[in-house]
């Protein structure tokens, strides 16, 4: 009877892997929308799946850096924003990316543009704060990997 199990375990594996090869390859607007899903997340590894591989894979060796290193990466991270609260900068308790329309895109091969609006809500303490903003993604379509962004850029809306 073991055998059975064996063998439909190791069916239901092989359809998983070809479905999951199946898989339509993400669009330059779902790679986008799936970096703003990540930042409102505070998903630091669905974030770093959207950019430059180049750029991930170098993020993610300063991370295992720092945790080789024995630097507790949660504790970093509610001392960081502190720090730079005390040089003056505020840092927001909290923020979100809202109302994200795609206001156009280009296409040309394996690049494209997409141009959107965001609103940016913070909370900083007490005081909360809405701030209409112009995003222009630029990405590159990487053999193997697909649709990733190679830059960011932000203007008032």
């Amino acid at each position: 009877m073991r055998a059975n199990h064996f063998i439909t375990a190791v069916v239901s594996m092989a359809w998983v892997i070809v479905i999951a090869g199946c898989a339509p390859p993400r669009t330059p607007q779902q790679t986008v929308t799936g970096f703003v899903g990540a930042c409102n997340d505070k998903n630091l590894e669905r974030l770093l799946e959207s950019i430059d591989p180049a750029k991930e894979n170098l993020a993610h060796e300063v991370l295992k850096g720092l945790r080789d290193s024995g630097i507790s990466l949660g504790d970093m991270s509610k001392t960081l924003p502190g720090l730079i609260q005390l040089a003056g900068n505020p840092v927001p308790d909290d923020w979100r990316l809202e109302d994200m329309r795609i206001l156009d895109q280009k296409l040309d091969g394996d690049l494209a543009w997409i141009n959107v609006s965001v609103t940016v809500a913070t909370r900083v303490r007490d005081v909360r704060r809405r701030e209409s903003k112009k995003l222009r993604f630029a990405l590159h379509d990487f053999p193997g990997t697909g649709w990733r962004i190679i830059d960011i850029q932000c203007e008032p809306g």
